[in-house]
């Protein structure tokens, strides 16, 4: 009986179709993932002294982000950080992010501008 052995190329063929499976797996599971998006601040139900407050976060794969409905702009990163002037009482922000695929993920957060009298 004659005894089979695997060609050296074509083990090297299984190889480099696999590494490159793996390469492509990598490269497309972020996109695969959609828009991700994390809000540092502000904290949920978090109570302020001052109008002016900093919203600001971090996020991945997107292509637009709103705050209320107004676009506002991330660096090269991914983080953000825009200034808001709230009107006095409770308040809700709304963050949304889109990835190029029309994908959105959707964050809240409910916010109270009070204001101290003497």
């Amino acid at each position: 009986m004659a005894s089979r052995t695997t060609h050296p190329k074509v083990i090297a063929v299984i190889l480099l179709v696999i590494a490159f499976g793996v390469y492509i797996y990598f490269q497309t599971s972020t996109f695969s993932q959609g828009p991700q998006l994390t809000i540092e601040t502000p904290h949920q139900g978090q109570t302020f002294s001052s109008s002016l407050i900093t919203v600001s976060g971090t996020t991945q794969n997107i292509s637009r982000i709103t705050l209320n409905d107004r676009d506002i702009f991330v660096d090269e990163s991914g983080d953000f950080s825009e200034q808001l002037l709230l009107p006095p009482g409770y308040s809700i922000l709304e963050i949304v992010v889109y990835d190029r695929f029309d994908r959105i993920k959707r964050e809240t957060r409910e916010v109270v501008f009070t204001i101290f009298s003497s």
